[in-house]
């Protein structure tokens, strides 16, 4: 199992993202710290492979990852939101194939996902409509 992703809250709760399974069928494993990091409980989620976690608070948050969790059938693109701490995910409409690497929000609403080929996600309603808007950096800069 790698880990991949940490992301404190607070000092005391905090979320931690690992892959890991069989090799056909990987999965995320996600981790919860309510009390700074000494111990780690298992949440259970429901998420395929992923390569970032961003958790704004103890119930929501956002991941970005696989669409499947096997790998021969999975493509990248996927974008996932959860209210309940990380039990269950919804997977959002992203409107692409790239694969997305990582993500930050300000808030339930406005948030940024980043991924190869320059691309550049946004959000400002939290993906219930449209998403996210596809915004690309130039190849090259001068």
């Amino acid at each position: 199992m790698d880990i991949t992703r940490c992301n404190l809250l607070i000092p005391t709760t905090g979320f931690l993202l690992a892959n890991g399974g069989m090799t056909s069928q990987y999965r995320a494993y996600i981790y919860k710290t309510l009390n700074g990091g000494t111990s780690w409980v298992n949440v259970n989620s429901t998420l395929p492979l992923c390569r970032s976690i961003f958790m704004l608070d103890e119930n929501n948050g956002y991941a970005v990852g696989n669409d499947q969790f096997y790998l021969g059938n999975a493509k990248p693109g996927a974008i996932y939101r959860t209210n309940s701490g990380g039990n269950y995910w919804v997977k959002q409409i992203s409107n692409t194939t790239k694969k997305l690497n990582d993500l930050y929000f300000l808030d339930l609403n406005n948030g940024i996902v980043i991924g190869d080929s320059g691309i550049i996600l946004k959000t400002t309603n939290g993906g219930e409509s449209n998403f996210f808007q596809n915004l690309y950096i130039p190849q090259k800069f001068n």
